[in-house]
């Protein structure tokens, strides 16, 4: 079947309904809290977590199912890592000293040493870190109204702190920024009346608006200039919320009136969290194409027990991060894909009926396997920044995964084809997620 007809099948099936394997991490502190916000593409994940006898807070490194304490600087006694970078650098707050008090600061954690940076005064956090070591967050700028400290939104360039100013108002704080140096927040406009989301690039900030209610935030924005974040409408309910382009969109609910979206990556995968119909504070994600759902009813292995609260950050491979409650405490958790699979072709022989199993399918929905000579690559319909690993795929075998993910295909090799090497690829298209390639020679 050519790629033309394989599209036209894709393109109209149904997607994309993943499935996870869940990961717990653990404290730091046997029994104490813990909250995963981040991620990064090799699938290292910062956080923090209490420690029981000093109630402090500390940040940390998840690496290859290894946990490192980030720890504190000198004269302080708590730290939160929020977010890292591809190359592992860290953005931390922590408490440390600063003039005679002792308060927050920024830092950056390179996997040994926590460093403060040469910026900033009390009260300063950060946020967010590109690859070149670019920061975002809030700074305290040494004014005070109404005993209330007022602080600004920063991007860090390594050399310079930028106040990136306000809409009007006297607050504003720095959430997340692109590798553009498109930056997203949230300010007070005009006498402090409201609360907007905002974009700031090349010293000019923009009010992206809300649904209609008085208050707006921006929590992430990725590479194609997407950001998600939350919204209220008239009626005054917090909901979960897109901009593209300018344009506003109400993301849903998984089944209440409130939720939040915290981050978004490239292929337009949304993250975060929503009460449900019972009042149930849940983890989300949203797909390009299907509405919001719930995490909790796609982990199929790992840790099943742990109740999924909120996701925080999704990678470019849609590992998600976040923490969730088991047993009345918080548990960080980070949720990986889980793979597609196949079996080498039986009896591998030409001119034969060959069977192939295919697992770690979404039970219930359908899975193709497709075959092609060339190398090379070609995107896989319907499924942003997929590619399928040869040049000149075409569907050979379909069929719906049983309640375990799995399917057997039998597929007709011809005869001609005795001595050739085949390439062969499974796909959960649902889900869009491919297995890996096997290159093989039949007899």
């Amino acid at each position: 079947m050519r790629l033309s007809i394989l599209m036209t099948l894709l393109l109209g099936s149904s997607a994309m309904a993943q499935v996870y394997d869940a990961v717990e991490i653990p404290p730091l502190d046997t029994g104490t809290h813990n909250w995963a916000f981040g991620l990064n593409d090799a699938g290292d994940v910062v956080g923090s977590s209490n420690i029981r006898d000093t109630a402090e807070a500390r940040g940390f490194l998840w690496r290859n199912a290894t946990l490192t304490d980030l720890g504190v600087p000198p004269c302080g006694n708590h730290s939160w890592a929020r977010a890292i970078n591809e190359s592992g650098l860290m953005a931390v707050t922590a408490v440390d000293c600063f003039g005679f008090s002792v308060t927050r600061r920024p830092f950056v954690h390179d996997g040994v040493t926590l460093t403060a940076l040469p910026y900033g005064s009390s009260r300063t956090y950060v946020r967010d870190i590109d690859s070149n070591g670019n920061i975002v967050g809030t700074m305290f700028i040494d004014q005070v109204i109404a005993n209330w400290p007022i602080t600004h939104a920063y991007l860090w360039d390594g050399t310079t702190a930028t106040d990136l100013g306000t809409l009007g108002g006297d607050f504003s704080q720095s959430l997340a920024l692109n590798e553009s140096g498109l930056v997203v927040g949230g300010a007070h406009i005009q006498d402090n009346a409201e609360y907007h989301a905002f974009s700031w690039q090349f010293g000019t900030m923009q009010d992206l608006g809300t649904l209609g209610g008085r208050d707006s935030e921006a929590n992430d924005v990725n590479e194609d200039g997407l950001i998600v974040g939350w919204a209220e409408n008239l009626e005054g309910a917090r909901r979960p919320v897109l901009w593209d382009q300018g344009a506003i969109l109400d993301l849903g609910t998984l089944g209440s009136e409130v939720g939040e979206a915290e981050a978004v990556n490239d292929a337009g995968w949304i993250v975060g969290h929503s009460q449900d119909a019972g009042g149930n504070e849940r983890a989300f994600v949203r797909n390009p194409r299907r509405d919001l759902v719930n995490l909790n009813e796609r982990v199929i292995s790992g840790a099943t027990a742990l109740v999924l609260q909120s996701a925080q950050d999704i990678n470019g491979h849609g590992q998600i991060v976040g923490w969730g409650r088991r047993n009345g405490v918080s548990r960080a958790f980070v949720l990986s894909p889980h793979p597609v699979a196949m079996t080498t072709p039986s009896p591998g022989q030409a001119g034969q009926i060959n069977t192939v199993r295919l697992t770690g399918g979404t039970p219930g929905e359908r899975l193709y396997l497709v075959a092609g000579f060339q190398q090379g690559s070609a995107a896989v319909p319907g499924c942003q920044g997929l590619f399928f690993d040869m040049a000149d795929p075409r569907l050979v075998a379909s069929d719906v995964a049983d309640g375990q993910g799995a399917v057997d295909l039998a597929i007709f090799v011809p005869a001609p084809l005795s001595g050739a090497t085949v390439k062969l690829q499974p796909l959960d298209h649902s889900a869009c997620r491919l297995g890996n390639r096997q290159d093989i020679t039949f007899n």
